[in-house]
């Protein structure tokens, strides 16, 4: 598997292998890439977690989906999961859905979370300038909580989001 740790217990990687290989590394599996998003059977023994989200600029809520699944991720990387984030090259999506968790599980930065996935993954992870500010905005939002947020332009549309569709689905 071509993945990297970037924290305890959380690696980003490309695209993951099918069958029992992600299991031997992890308990939770998150599938960032929306053109490639297998069936929950290819990965046995792995808990799937969808996160299906652009490699461009993201809607109010798949930056509600990004949140929610880096605080998820967030609360299983404080009890002991094991995770692997990925997506098409293992570059942008999985890296900002891994950020999002850091910073919340580990009170991290967002330029330190940012920095510990380029160490792991090259400079060129993280290269997407939106992915910074959504970033900045989701930490934000959950270390303030939504009324706390306003003004600050990617906040407000997250807290919006948030309000707007409630808890995004898990599968």
């Amino acid at each position: 598997m071509s993945a990297s740790r970037v924290y305890p217990n959380l690696w980003v990687g490309g695209i993951p292998p099918q069958g029992k290989t992600i299991g031997q590394v992890a308990d939770i599996l998150v599938l960032c890439a929306e053109e490639h998003q297998p069936a929950s059977s290819k990965f046995p023994g792995v808990k799937v977690v969808r996160c299906p989200i652009p490699d461009g600029k993201l809607s109010g809520h798949e930056v509600h989906l990004v949140g929610e699944t880096g605080r998820m991720l967030a609360d299983k990387l404080q009890h002991g999961g094991k995770v692997v984030c990925t997506c098409q090259m293992g570059l942008n999506r999985s890296s900002l859905v891994a950020c999002v968790a850091m910073c919340l599980a580990g009170k991290l930065s967002p330029s330190t979370a940012i920095s510990a996935v380029r160490m792991a993954r090259g400079r060129d992870a993280m290269f997407n300038r939106h992915f910074h500010k959504y970033l900045n905005s989701i930490v934000l939002h959950h270390a303030l909580g939504p009324g706390d947020c306003r003004g600050s332009g990617y906040a407000d549309d997250f807290a919006n989001m948030t309000a707007a569709y409630g808890p995004p689905p898990r599968i």
